[in-house]
């Protein structure tokens, strides 16, 4: 960048939790450009999901005042808004979006949208997933409006918003996620069981019966199988009890854990010393998620199931294994893999090699900070 007029960059977004992918996103993109040689302010946002609406919309406005005196203090060259639409509003309608776009908008700053999720799709969700896509939609156009450039996670949400004649035109660009969780010095640990390490276990629609039915499988071939549930949202909730039943259904309850929510470091450290990593989403591995990222990052032999949002690049290079939704195939894929130390090896390879040509934080940054000097002089 050196003395670009885009080196000045102010990041801004919120978060509703302790743990918080788009936060823990902006942190490692923002150090990144700091090593690109820009200049970078965070300014965010961190909400108490105990806070009445009343509250809400005056710590809103406490937040709003303090970015504007950001802008007049640092100059930003650029304000890096994170936008993850359910994280402005509660249950789901996003009220707080017009007035956040309203403000920033009135600082007279480029805005670069960051756009983590876009609106909820239509046809999901029954009647509350109706009024969510509605209303995100509405929601929607103010933050496009105000930005000069969009930045997706998905080539299929280039696609939608590219094809949306309803929301403004901007230059838009699809870049993946990366991983949020530090590599650097984390080494797998030997032991005599077979851990497989289950990550991003809290959606409603990861495969809990699939992947314990898998692992009894095993076990009853003689593997001594052991599932380990890493992260968020840890052993307690809807989502834990949902595969707490699973596992007790399958009969693998005695070899069945939670790490609970754990700072990044230990997170990495929990499924380095995993020797299979199982995605279990029934999406199918995108580019929009943080723990195929760390997945990759980390360079382990990784099992995910086929689905609609599979990145097509990532399966064409065989970055992981990719199987059909049931429990045989799962288990086919642990057992190969549990069956050769080589085979995790070279499965891991791959999976480091796809990170470093595609998911790095420093190319997240470069091809962030070419679109902002691309948008800034055809402007």
């Amino acid at each position: 960048m050196g003395s670009s007029v885009a080196g000045r960059l102010l990041v801004i977004g919120t978060s509703a939790s302790e743990a918080c992918g788009v936060r823990d996103y902006a942190h490692v993109v923002g150090r990144a450009l700091r090593e690109q040689g820009a200049h970078v302010e965070v300014e965010w946002w961190e909400q108490d999901v105990r806070w009445s609406f009343r509250t809400a919309l005056e710590e809103h406005s406490r937040w709003l005042t303090r970015v504007a005196a950001s802008v007049r203090t640092s100059s930003p060259d650029w304000i890096i808004w994170h936008y993850s639409v359910f994280l402005w509003g509660a249950s789901g309608i996003p009220y707080l979006v017009p007035r956040t776009a309203r403000r920033l908008g009135r600082t007279g700053v480029p805005i670069l949208l960051v756009a983590h999720e876009l609106a909820f799709p239509f046809g999901r969700g029954g009647w509350k997933g109706r009024i969510w896509a509605a209303s995100q939609r509405v929601a929607l156009s103010w933050p496009i409006r105000v930005s000069s450039a969009v930045v997706v996670t998905t080539e299929e949400r280039l696609r939608w918003l590219n094809s949306r004649r309803w929301l403004p035109g901007r230059r838009a660009r699809f870049l993946p996620v990366c991983s949020n969780v530090c590599v650097d010095g984390i080494r797998s640990h030997s032991a005599s069981e077979l851990v497989l390490g289950v990550f991003g276990f809290g959606a409603p629609e990861t495969l809990a019966f699939e992947t314990t039915s898998a692992v009894a499988r095993l076990r009853s071939a003689g593997i001594d199988a052991h599932l380990l549930l890493v992260g968020a949202p840890g052993e307690n909730g809807q989502q834990a009890d949902r595969w707490r039943a699973a596992a007790e259904k399958a009969g693998v309850s005695e070899v069945f854990a939670f790490t609970g929510v754990l700072p990044l470091e230990e997170l990495a450290r929990e499924l380095s010393g995993s020797d299979i990593v199982v995605l279990p989403d029934r999406g199918g591995p995108s580019s929009r998620k943080g723990t195929v990222a760390a997945a990759l990052a980390l360079g382990k032999a990784a099992v995910a199931v086929k689905g609609p949002e599979q990145w097509a690049e990532l399966v064409d290079d065989k970055a992981l294994v990719l199987v059909e939704p049931n429990c045989h195939a799962l288990a086919q894929a642990f057992g190969e893999l549990a069956g050769s130390d080589e085979l995790r090896r070279a499965q891991g390879r791959r999976a480091a090699a796809f990170y470093e040509r595609r998911m790095t934080p420093a190319l997240l940054a470069c091809a962030t900070l070419s679109l902002l000097e691309h948008n800034l002089h055809s402007s």
